[in-house]
């Protein structure tokens, strides 16, 4: 159930999931849980793990705060600070992005996180989901089928020490149309008539990893870097995609449209 990799004639197994993951889902639900309430509660399943604590979030504070730099906003100050003071909690407001951001480097899916039966449940996903087509299109709505029939021979090109997870290509590419459409206001089709098949597929691996850089672009797809760089250079220009920070450690956003 677990990765296995060789570092020379030594057999490396890693965790199936990041500990600082589950470490940090732990001291979250330790620290804002209701403690009148229910228990916190852990559920293991094959292709997920979850752990739930009584107690919404706070007034002001939504779940797409929780994916950002936020305040810290404890329902038990004093537990907090004996974590604080103990080593267990090194920043404050980081918690959730500890848990987003291991699970990428993990190269596992994005985490979920919801407020649940007066709670809030944080879900970790492993690489052993049963993703059927039936299961794609009831999650996510009906999926691109020429997509998927056309990753098999992208991701014959992912090279192994890709940024990019050849389990997270896999796992996304046939939701990427649907979801272009419904979060972005961008039509697939549009998207190849105007700026061609390269634009459409660089802006399919944005959608997956936004960190993408056009050199990994160029690798999966099979073309040049230059390439890729013109195209995003019209992506930008038609505000299809906007650059930010700098071009040595900024990332891409796609942008919605009116």
């Amino acid at each position: 159930t677990r990765p296995v990799s060789f570092e020379g004639f030594q057999r490396v197994e890693k965790d199936q999931y990041p500990i600082q993951a589950l470490r940090e889902m732990l001291l979250n639900a330790l620290v804002h849980r209701t403690y009148m309430g229910a228990t916190i509660q852990m559920r293991v399943f094959d292709d997920k793990l979850s752990i739930w604590n009584e107690g919404g979030l706070p007034y002001g504070l939504s779940l797409e705060d929780l994916k950002l730099d936020h305040n810290s906003r404890p329902r038990n100050p004093i537990i907090a600070n004996a974590c604080f003071f103990a080593g267990y909690i090194d920043t404050w407001g980081r918690g959730t992005l500890k848990i987003i951001n291991s699970c990428k480097e993990a190269g596992l899916p994005e985490p979920e996180i919801k407020e649940l039966n007066g709670g809030v449940e944080v879900t970790i996903f492993n690489l052993n989901q049963p993703e059927t087509s039936e299961r794609l299109r009831n999650d996510f709505g009906m999926i691109s089928e020429r997509f998927l029939a056309e990753f098999g021979t992208l991701a014959s090109r992912v090279k192994t020490d890709s940024a990019i997870n050849k389990e997270i290509l896999m796992n996304n590419f046939g939701l990427f149309s649907e979801y272009l459409r419904t979060t972005f206001g961008v039509s697939s089709d549009e998207i190849r008539s105007k700026f061609g098949e390269i634009s459409l597929l660089t802006l399919t691996l944005i959608v997956i990893d936004k960190t993408v850089t056009a050199k990994i672009i160029a690798e999966i797809i099979g073309t040049s870097q230059r390439t890729i760089e013109n195209h995003l250079t019209k992506l930008r220009k038609n505000e299809i995609v906007k650059r930010m920070g700098s071009d040595k450690s900024g990332y891409y956003e796609i942008c919605k449209q009116k």
